[in-house]
């Protein structure tokens, strides 16, 4: 169970810790596969031409995914933390990247073709949906995609990571794509069709250090501090040499999912 303090935090205090790792964020969170191109290619509609919002883009990963299936002039980015962005710039460049937030969207009603939102969606507020709405073109589509360690199947590191590391220090207000409740708010609206969902399951090489600092990229994590912090990776330290799979070694294989989910707004 969190303790009094990680329980007070805010959504927002925890969700601005982003902006300060943003440079391990983008060193160590492990791009999304190369296989969801043709997921997203057939069931977005996605073309040369096809214009679309990254929303809350982050560091790039999802737009420079996107960079095989169209030209950088038919992306547009939206992100809010300037740390983000900043990083964005350095990382992605050539794209356009505009501050503003799900519930804010800084683009004119039906301009865009798709949007896209790689592991945000379930910190957005209830306002967003209808934002999405408004500047989708008649029969856009929406994508929601998160990539996770699979932290059943994985090895036992990676699970106690999950369960005692990580989940004994998250504020219990912190939204999650594993509680579901993301999708409330599409299902309860009247403009998008139901929810369809593809799942990639792959696997990503980590090192340790890759393992430790994509830890320390969460949002609740990267909010604690720094004492507790280097309890946090003395602890990740213990589980991978309890773990006979990661003992001793430099590397090693992880399991991840990459969850797709797609619905279209009506005509």
């Amino acid at each position: 169970m969190p303790g009094p303090a990680a329980a007070a935090l805010t959504v927002n205090e925890v969700v601005y810790a982003f902006g300060g790792v943003a440079d391990i964020y983008e060193a160590y969170r492990p791009p999304y596969p190369t296989e969801s191109l043709e997921i997203l290619k057939k069931e977005l509609g996605i073309e040369n031409g096809t214009r679309i919002l990254d929303l809350a883009a982050g560091t790039g990963k999802v737009t420079r995914l996107l960079l095989n299936l169209v030209s950088l002039e038919n992306i547009v980015a939206v992100e809010p933390l300037d740390g983000m962005r900043k990083q964005f710039i350095r990382s992605t460049p050539g794209v356009k990247v505009l501050a503003g937030t799900a519930e804010r969207i800084p683009l004119e009603d039906s301009s865009v073709d798709v949007v896209i939102v790689g592991d945000a969606f379930h910190w957005f507020g209830v306002e967003a949906v209808s934002e999405i709405a408004r500047v989708l073109k008649p029969g856009g589509r929406l994508c929601a995609q998160w990539n996770d360690p699979d932290a059943v199947n994985g090895p036992l590191f990676m699970k106690n990571l999950f369960h005692k590391v990580v989940g004994s220090r998250k504020p219990a207000a912190t939204p999650t794509y594993w509680s579901g409740k993301w999708r409330a708010g599409i299902e309860a609206s009247s403009q998008f069709s139901p929810i369809r969902t593809t799942r990639v399951s792959h696997t990503v090489t980590m090192s340790p250090r890759q393992v430790e600092n994509f830890v320390l990229s969460l949002s609740w994590i990267a909010h604690l501090g720094e004492d507790e912090r280097e309890r946090v990776k003395a602890e990740i330290g213990r589980e991978l040499e309890a773990d006979p799979y990661s003992a001793g070694k430099t590397s090693f294989t992880v399991p991840y999912n990459t969850d797709i989910h797609y619905t279209t707004l009506a005509k």
